[in-house]
């Protein structure tokens, strides 16, 4: 039986992707956001819609990355498809959102 999560070093790394790839989007869209704005708290508290789709670039940056190195395909020969992969990305965004939200 496999546990639901890969490896202790590879999960480490593909956690600490997450976390870079969803502040350099964040940063991003917040820096776009406050230079069409004026108010620069509504550019870091983005509609819930906005967030679903930084969401969604961070999966598929992730993706994109993990195809990159052919860490998808290790992951895939040890039994983990991407879509728990996703799940957990999906999981840290969101707590990554809520520190954020926590913050501001």
């Amino acid at each position: 039986m496999f546990p639901t999560l890969p490896p202790q070093p590879l999960f480490r790394t593909i956690a600490a992707r997450i976390a870079i790839i969803f502040l350099v989007l964040r940063l991003a869209a917040a820096g776009i956001g406050q230079a069409l704005q004026l108010d620069p708290v509504s550019s870091l508290a983005p509609s819930p819609i906005g967030v679903l789709w930084t969401w969604g670039a961070v999966v598929l940056a992730l993706r994109i990355d993990l195809a990159r190195r052919g860490e998808l395909l290790l992951l895939a020969n040890l039994g983990y498809s991407f879509r728990r992969v996703a799940a957990f990305a999906v999981l840290e965004c969101l707590l990554l959102d809520a520190v954020i939200h926590a913050a501001v």
